[in-house]
């Protein structure tokens, strides 16, 4: 049965090199949603020649990304700016050939000022990988265009 769960790149605005999320595997909009990312060997390279490991910031930065798409799962047209993160621990490596079960849950929406605060764990095929509070600003794509051209 295919998955009935729409596809990350039809919400986020990231693409390939920068997406890190294959597929969802659960959304509640507004309120959280899991994934699947098998990161490519090109994510690894130089991280560490001969004894490669995922570097942790693609770990936190594809927990933000599958906690964007519970965002904008309910606020549609917007774009996540990522602002921060903080609590991150790193409790087990991702290694090539792993794939990553990524879990966000969204703490807070500010309706008035667009800020997100969220919180997510990735997991390997042995154990939890990292965990991670995050935030970002929810920005529609006119405001984002006048940000870059200034």
């Amino acid at each position: 049965m295919p998955n009935p769960l729409p596809n990350p790149a039809d919400i986020l605005p990231h693409r390939s090199p920068m997406l890190y999320v294959d597929e969802l595997t659960e959304l509640t909009p507004g309120v959280s949603a899991s994934g699947l990312w098998t990161p490519d060997k090109a994510e690894f390279e130089g991280h560490f020649p001969d004894m490669p490991i995922l570097p942790g910031v693609k770990s936190v930065e594809s927990v933000a990304q599958v906690g964007s798409i519970a965002v904008i799962a309910e606020h549609t047209g917007m774009v996540p700016l990522f602002t921060g993160s903080e609590e991150v621990t790193f409790q087990s490596m991702i290694f090539p050939g792993d794939t990553v079960t990524v879990e966000a849950n969204i703490r807070s929406i500010d309706e008035k000022t667009g800020n997100v605060v969220g919180d997510g764990t990735t997991f390997n095929e042995r154990a939890q990988a990292s965990s991670s509070v995050f935030y970002f600003k929810l920005v529609s794509p006119e405001k984002l265009r006048a940000i870059v051209a200034s």
